[in-house]
């Protein structure tokens, strides 16, 4: 049951109004066993999640609260010295029951580096799993007046493709071919599904993570990459998510804030360049039409921008292509990402763990020209014992509806 609360902005000084938040709590798992909900609950949690980065999570969790010295801890930590090489000082704060009982949330039994995380929420029947990757890094925070706490962060297992860096080759494959080859050097599955499966003579990866190769690979057949359990994900954006969430002002969402913006918008997108294969020079522009259309009625940035400001041009310069179809599929792709931007938006709703980046959310209850589908380009999951859990959100589309 959604509930308000004071709202605090990402920048930390309070703002009026209020925000939205759900009374459920979050269930985490490390290396697939559940955190034990007695006494281990999270202080706090935050997931991150952007289409063009990588899932991040930041689990807190508070050890008991600091005890005097009693006369005998010196001795006990002498012969604990001796049992354990290594143990810790007398005042060694001890966490909440764990994994399979009591867990000492700094000795890295249950938490340690590269064990797997995930966090869900219950949703429906069932839960939705809003992070599932590695933890990368362990902080500790300790105060005298109060319990120490341990900040458990996490990153995607797109962080192996992160760090993985190389330069290669690959000549007379297909998309799909490319990324089911890196797939396999790093030990994932796959999941590819493109409404055209390009085939390319000759692509060269120049000095390129992995994940950096494979984001610019898909950005050339408008398709986004994703984690899911074990299995590296490829899909034309067009073929994502065909049910949107349904966000109402008021009811499911607290705020929204939305902003059309010409400063980036162009009339007209054109790049040129050598064609290799027919041996001459050429210049090709892009179609608006296709992104203009993709989420329903109404009017785009380039016809807002003709006619409030005339015609403005944008040429991206000179490039070597296989062919005039690279060319085109090229210009189209950074045409479709920078009209993509024409209104953006950001918004806070209760907790709902099925708004993740790559989905749509539907808005609602808001001024005519804001209202429709949106594509959801950020996500971020927030959890804490005081308010809480809230979900935050950015979206973007290239149209403008039209009003009533």
């Amino acid at each position: 049951m959604p509930v308000l609360v004071n709202e605090i902005p990402l920048n930390g000084s309070p703002e009026p109004g209020s925000v939205l938040a759900s009374t459920a709590k979050p269930i985490v798992r490390v290396d697939g066993e559940i955190l034990a909900s007695s006494g281990a609950e999270p202080v706090s949690l935050r997931t991150e999640d952007a289409v063009h980065g990588l899932e991040r999570c930041q689990l807190t969790l508070a050890g008991a609260a600091a005890e005097p010295l009693r006369w005998y801890d010196p001795l006990l930590n002498a012969l604990a010295s001796l049992l354990r090489p290594g143990g810790g000082a007398a005042r060694r704060l001890r966490g909440p029951a764990g994994i399979g009982g009591p867990v000492a949330i700094f000795d890295r039994s249950a938490l340690d580096f590269g064990a797997e995380l995930s966090v869900a929420f219950p949703s429906g029947d069932g839960e939705v799993v809003v992070f599932d990757g590695v933890i990368t890094g362990l902080e500790g925070r300790f105060r005298a007046d109060r319990a120490e706490t341990l900040t458990v962060h996490a990153e995607s297992r797109l962080i192996d493709l992160a760090m993985s860096q190389s330069t290669r080759n690959f000549e007379d494959d297909s998309v799909t071919g490319i990324v089911e080859r890196i797939a396999t050097f790093h030990s994932m599955e796959t999941e590819v599904d493109l409404e055209d499966d390009v085939y390319r003579r000759y692509v060269a990866q120049l000095n390129q993570s992995d994940l950096d190769f494979l984001r610019q690979l898909a950005q050339f057949v408008d398709a986004d990459i994703w984690m899911a359990g074990d299995a590296l994900h490829v899909q034309s954006r067009r073929l994502r998510d065909p049910n949107p969430i349904d966000l109402v002002l008021g009811s499911s969402l607290g705020r929204f804030d939305a902003l059309a913006d010409l400063r980036e918008q162009r009339t007209e997108l054109t790049v040129g360049g050598e064609d290799v294969a027919a041996g001459n020079w050429l210049r090709v522009a892009a179609n608006p039409g296709p992104v203009s259309g993709e989420l329903g009625a109404g009017q785009d940035g380039a016809s807002v921008l003709s006619e409030a400001l005339g015609e403005r041009l944008a040429h991206l310069g000179d490039i070597t292509v296989e062919d005039e179809e690279e060319a085109q599929r090229l210009v189209q792709s950074l045409y479709a990402r920078r009209a993509r931007r024409f209104v953006t938006g950001r918004g806070h709703a209760a907790g709902e763990p099925l708004i993740q980046a790559g989905r749509r959310v539907d808005i609602d209850g808001v001024a005519a020209m804001f209202t429709g589908l949106y594509h959801v380009t950020a996500s971020r999951h927030v959890y804490d014992q005081a308010e809480g859990y809230r979900t935050e959100f950015e979206v973007e589309r290239a149209t403008l509806a039209h009003a009533d």
